[in-house]
């Protein structure tokens, strides 16, 4: 393993967040990295730091504000924590952080590690990888991440605690990649099992796939004297504090879109309201452009907003069923 910083001192990615050690903007870039590529995550870290420079800047700002910057990365409650966590006292440990709204142990010993010198190890699924194929591992699940930790805990480099969580880390992103591992350009080479006995292909072990469950779901776009009506999402429902079009349906489709989330395949018909409805707030078209929208409920508008740009305005539709 001595040979991992040096690799990564000449090899690795010239990243934004690489060049800081403020927890703020670590945080920030742990957040968005979680189950996002880097690639998505450059152009939304950039604009964020560029419009919240300081925990103090996002704390003062209202959650609208921050969940529409955050259109498009997915998994909402990564910014509400953010913008919860921003007004607190950042803490300087490991087991501080765990104490922060929405950070987990991957979080915690990234920002620990990174920015405070703690020597905790990080593991996500890259270093999970390099782990399974480095040490041989069949192991599947929880066993598999618990192995992970305590590996990865005693090949940490204590006076560079931060760059060699980060070294893992990279090693798994660019070159133990899930497929057509690299193996030729990695430093670990010589002590890889799997390198030696041609397993690279096989390890790490797949884990039972979870097949989605399809669901159907319906909503109406309400539309009366030009304006469009949106529901907020309530805490626990999908998408909670953002806005979505409400439930319904009626006899004018209007189109559908699909989408995933967490174990759900979604299919979602939208349908025309052509009157007033209760409990929706209403928005001019710029208005509702502007507003914190999932990302299916914000394709529907733009297709709507689209069909109906030759009129100047929101057409006041006849249709048949």
């Amino acid at each position: 393993m001595r040979a991992l910083l040096p690799w990564y001192d000449v090899h690795k990615r010239d990243l934004p967040w690489r060049r800081t050690r403020d927890p703020y903007a670590i945080w920030v870039s742990e957040a968005m990295c979680q189950q996002t590529q880097i690639g998505t995550v450059l152009p939304y870290y950039e604009r964020w730091m560029e419009r919240f420079p300081t925990a103090g800047s996002l704390a003062s700002a209202s959650l609208d504000e921050v969940l529409s910057l955050w259109q498009g990365l997915g998994y909402y409650r990564r910014a509400r924590a953010l913008h919860s966590g921003a007004s607190l006292p950042f803490p300087t440990t490991f087991e501080g952080w765990l104490g922060m709204p929405g950070v987990g142990r991957y979080t915690a010993a990234a920002i620990a590690s990174i920015c405070f010198g703690e020597a905790v190890a990080v593991v996500d699924g890259n270093v999970e990888r390099v782990f399974a194929r480095f040490m041989g591992s069949e192991t599947v699940g929880p066993r598999r991440t618990k192995a992970a930790f305590e590996w990865a805990n005693g090949v940490l480099c204590s006076e560079r605690p931060g760059d060699s969580n980060q070294a893992l880390m990279e090693l798994g992103a660019t070159v133990c990649k899930p497929r057509q591992p690299l193996c030729a350009s990695c430093p670990l080479q010589d002590g890889c099992a799997a390198f030696r006995e041609g397993l690279q292909g096989t390890l790490p072990v797949a884990s039972p796939r979870v097949v989605p469950e399809a669901i159907s779901q319906s909503c109406l776009i309400p539309v009366h004297l030009g304006k469009i009506g949106f529901l907020r999402a309530a805490a626990g429902e999908w998408w909670s504090d953002l806005y979505r079009f409400p439930d319904g349906t009626s006899p004018y489709p209007l189109g559908l879109v699909k989408f995933a989330v967490t174990k759900h395949r979604v299919t979602l018909q939208a349908f025309l309201h052509e009157s007033e409805l209760e409990g929706v707030e209403w928005f001019t078209p710029d208005e509702a452009r502007a507003l914190p929208l999932p990302a299916p409920y914000r394709r529907l508008l733009e297709s709507f907003l689209a069909a109906n740009a030759p009129t100047g305005g929101l057409m006041e539709f006849a249709s048949e069923p």
